[in-house]
């Protein structure tokens, strides 16, 4: 039997990672199990304008 190869691992259009340098305090975001990161965009985008690092 032979083995299949494997396909590249891929990120899902609207799903990529969201990050913004800011100040010396840092928030860590987390979305469930069915989320993504575009679902909690808003609350970095907003957390970073207050000056805070998003990852």
């Amino acid at each position: 039997m032979s083995e299949s190869p494997r396909k590249a691992a891929s990120v899902v259009p609207g799903a990529e990672p969201f990050s913004a340098d800011g100040g010396r305090v840092g928030v860590l975001l987390s979305h469930g199990f069915t989320g993504s990161p575009a679902s909690m965009t808003p609350w970095g985008q907003d957390l970073a304008e207050r000056g805070y690092t998003v990852r």
